[in-house]
């Protein structure tokens, strides 16, 4: 069964930045038609008034969320989403599945509409993720889809 717990109370405006940076050359799974290119294309130390990057990535790299459009025919594109979707108190649930998550496993921890997920997995612990495609990463099954959206 999966455990959960609390991260930001939400009387404290404490912030937890859990995102994984974006890098050049960043690791990318086989279907993705780019690999992440970062360049500074101006630089202040170079004479130029500013700093500026270049950054080449699709919507797959670094630290992202999934709009129910990825999953879900007719579902609501990221655009279509409010900005404070991903921003704000959340809830932390643990998956204990080495596979997927699955409805079993999160339909008894009483998910409220609206509450702010975040899944902590297997893939939480596992280093070479920055280094290597992992084809056993953990997924949401369909069901878990249909049954959070």
């Amino acid at each position: 069964m999966a455990e959960q717990s609390t991260i930001a109370d939400p009387g404290k405006s404490e912030w937890i930045d859990i995102s994984v940076p974006l890098q050049d050359g960043m690791r990318q799974g086989p279907l993705e038609p780019l690999t992440p290119h970062i360049e500074f294309i101006m630089a202040r130390d170079k004479g130029n008034p500013v700093d500026m990057l270049q950054i080449n990535i699709n919507s797959h790299n670094g630290s992202h969320i999934d709009a129910p459009k990825h999953h879900v025919k007719g579902g609501s594109a990221i655009d279509e989403m409010p900005l404070d979707t991903g921003i704000g108190p959340a809830r932390v649930i643990e998956i204990k599945d080495p596979v997927m998550i699955k409805v079993d496993e999160i339909e008894p921890l009483d998910i409220q509409a609206g509450q702010r997920l975040l899944f902590k997995t297997r893939n939480s612990y596992r280093p070479e993720r920055f280094t290597k495609f992992l084809r056993d990463w953990i997924y949401f099954s369909t069901e878990a889809v249909y049954y959070l959206i």
